[in-house]
């Protein structure tokens, strides 16, 4: 997954500066990211809501997430579902 967001924010012709600008994860987490390693899902949520919601070709980074461990999607519906509708937490924060 990690190859494939590199792919995708080198078709944008964006630096890891620039993404990192744009979704509030630092540079050195999208690095880690890009190299597949181990990061927090939070980290993650940011920058796949930029790819899904931005690049046209989005949309294959979910199909990558469903192919993915059953532990780590069981992780990533938790973070959702504590998201509310309008992507804030259900408190108003």
């Amino acid at each position: 997954m990690g190859q494939r967001l590199r792919e995708l924010r080198e078709q944008r012709k964006l630096t890891r500066a620039e993404l990192s600008e744009l979704t509030g994860v630092a540079t050195s987490a999208i690095v880690r990211l890009e190299r597949g390693q181990d990061v927090r899902l939070s980290t993650y949520l940011p920058v796949l809501d930029y790819f899904i919601t931005r690049a046209p070709q989005g949309w294959m980074i979910g199909e990558r997430f469903a192919l993915s461990s059953a532990s780590r999607r069981r992780r990533l519906l938790a973070a959702l579902d504590h998201l509310g509708p309008e992507g804030g937490d259900h408190d108003g924060a």
